[in-house]
């Protein structure tokens, strides 16, 4: 960059040697709202299967739009640019041998490409991502919630390896981003597979945004770090004397300025590498309370009128300043007819019609007339082949020891009008169970189960999980966990899609006594992998659902989070497949 601001005129340098010095890479926020306006995705609250939101939060125009504006370097004027952060186009020669594409042949070679309907498709869906980034917006926004305020360790909070503690962590935010910016089931994505991923722009966007969480969960946790917990996820999988302290371990081939190479210890901190988080600056309470006000008002109360709030300053979007900035400071030669909507570059068609011609067609498909979709998609476990529930194995996995604190006494003693109450469908599978990439989904309702392409838009699913990894022969360190049966777990909450079937009179409230019998009635899973192919999760190694529910005391109640959890549920569901 400071060569680049060296080319220009003498009279323009100074600015951009001015710029130099404050720049530092952008993250994406997801859970700041794009814009001020009714944005409609699948859901089960309005007609036709739809809900809605009064903002967006769909990926930024940034990455959507074909070309920007930048300033030449010859007379500091504005040109139109193929935008770099759209897409990145594979160089015809000197780049992937055709060998390096054996492991990822059902990915484009023309370029990266999100949300692909096929391999030949090479500019995907800004519409269908974006539904799949607000659908899955309060889901997450409740997690990170959580983890901010209530991960004590470090080890549960980072690594989403299986050990006691939390369920969830910020290994399975991040990898459940990559999928749903590539497309989580098998719509061939880069960002999706963990070999070609770092090929999309929005690659280096994304994680410093992962970045920025760990810098607020360490200012917010600021003694926690590698511990014993840690170390000993490590020991299980080599001798303690093959390895130094992980915080001591050396990271080649990354090399330290002094000579030696980086540690975890010596890249703790980001002051170390000349860059602060606003939101990470402050004593552990303002950082915590500094969070929770930034992303608390999109996350629907769980007690009282269960609405959502209003944004704080910082938060509502200026959509404004967005299209008067630089890069879309289009001329009349070459400005794109509608260049500021996010999906100006696809068939003009809504995700509902998009849903709707999909969930028709895939019917057709199977011979299931429109009147007999609700019944074909009921208690289909026993006869589909690809079964509701997995066999009741790996009974030694027990999610209550993932759990802290949870309650002694039976969970209908609590004091429901002290706290306020959230649901979990926690899971934990081998890593490489299907030698690669795949996404768990969770549907509480009736579905069409052989529309397995667009699983993430029926309007029942109440959330996903995306296992992020390669395949065996892709890395040796998968090899070795691929042998040693290396185990994950991962977590998502379910409470706002309960919440809807209150809105809409299903559900009379999300207490255990309503909430048990709804769930062992209506909750369904499904197990799709990178190509698209769905696997029978009876068979899928190490491959095990559990519900769990948390209890957060209300303002004034004294004490910490409570942990349940709800075997009954996912035993009678298996019982029921049987």
């Amino acid at each position: 960059m400071a060569e680049i601001a060296e080319l220009f005129p003498e009279n323009a340098k100074k600015k951009y040697r001015d710029s130099l010095k404050d720049f530092r890479l952008p993250y994406w926020d997801y859970y700041k709202p794009r814009n001020q306006t009714k944005t409609k995705m699948p859901g089960i609250t309005q007609p036709g299967g739809a809900t809605s939101f009064e903002y967006d939060f769909g990926i930024p125009q940034v990455f959507t739009v074909e070309s920007v504006m930048v300033r030449r370097t010859s007379d500091d004027q504005l040109e139109p640019l193929e935008n770099p952060l759209n897409r990145f186009i594979f160089p015809s020669s000197g780049g992937f041998a055709d060998a390096d594409w054996t492991l990822v042949s059902n990915f484009s070679k023309k370029q990266t490409v999100r949300y692909p309907s096929s391999i030949s498709d090479t500019k995907g869906s800004s519409t269908l991502l974006n539904a799949t980034l607000n659908r899955e917006r309060e889901n997450n926004t409740t997690i990170i919630l959580d983890m901010i305020k209530d991960y004590n360790s470090f080890a549960s909070f980072s690594s989403d390896s299986l050990s006691p503690g939390l369920s969830g962590s910020l290994e399975d935010i991040h990898g459940n981003y990559h999928g749903l910016i590539g497309g989580p089931r098998g719509r061939q994505g880069h960002m999706s597979q963990v070999p070609i991923a770092a090929f999309d722009p929005i690659f280096w966007i994304h994680h410093c945004q992962i970045d920025r969480w760990l810098a607020i969960w360490q200012a917010a946790h600021p003694d926690k770090w590698f511990d014993g917990q840690y170390q000993e996820l490590v020991n299980r999988r080599w001798t303690p004397t093959d390895i130094a302290p992980l915080a001591e371990e050396v990271a080649v081939p990354f090399r330290h300025p002094q000579g030696s190479f980086w540690t975890a210890n010596l890249a703790r901190k980001t002051d170390d590498f000349g860059y602060v988080y606003k939101d990470a600056i402050g004593s552990p309470q303002e950082v915590r309370a500094k969070f929770a006000s930034l992303y608390s008002w999109a996350v629907r109360s769980r007690t009282g009128t269960g609405k959502y709030g209003p944004p704080p300053p910082d938060m509502v979007p200026n959509a404004n300043a967005v299209n008067s900035a630089q890069v879309f400071q289009y001329t009349a030669v070459n400005k794109v007819t509608n260049f500021a909507s996010s999906a100006a570059f696809e068939a003009p068609q809504t995700v509902m019609n998009f849903l709707q011609t999909t969930t028709s067609a895939a019917s057709e498909k199977a011979g299931i007339s429109s009147s007999e979709k609700a019944e074909e998609t009921n208690g289909d476990a026993a006869a589909s082949t690809n079964p509701v529930a997995p066999e009741a194995n790996n009974s030694d996995i027990s999610f209550t020891n993932l759990l802290q604190n949870q309650v002694a006494a039976a969970p209908n003693t609590v004091d429901e009008s002290r706290y306020s109450r959230d649901w979990y469908v926690d899971n934990v599978v081998e890593r490489l169970a299907l030698n690669g990439s795949f996404t768990i989904f969770y549907f509480v309702g009736n579905f069409n189960s052989v529309d397995v392409e667009n699983y993430e838009l029926q309007p029942t699913m109440a959330g996903l999980n995306h296992v992020f990894t390669s395949s065996r022969e892709a890395c040796d360190n998968c090899g070795v966990q691929a042998e040693e049966g290396h185990l994950i777990s991962g977590t998502k909450p379910i409470t706002p899609m309960l919440l809807d079937y209150v809105k809409i009179g299903e559900l009379p409230d999300i207490t255990p006594a309503n909430v048990v019998p709804f769930l062992t009635k209506n909750l369904k899973w499904r197990i799709v992998g990178a190509s698209g192919e769905p696997a029978n999760p009876r068979t899928v190694a190490g491959f095990k659902v559990g519900v769990s529910s948390k209890l957060s005391p209300l303002t004034g109640t004294d004490g910490g989070p409570i942990y349940e959890e709800y075997p009954q549920i996912v035993e009678q569901i298996i019982e029921n497949a049987s």
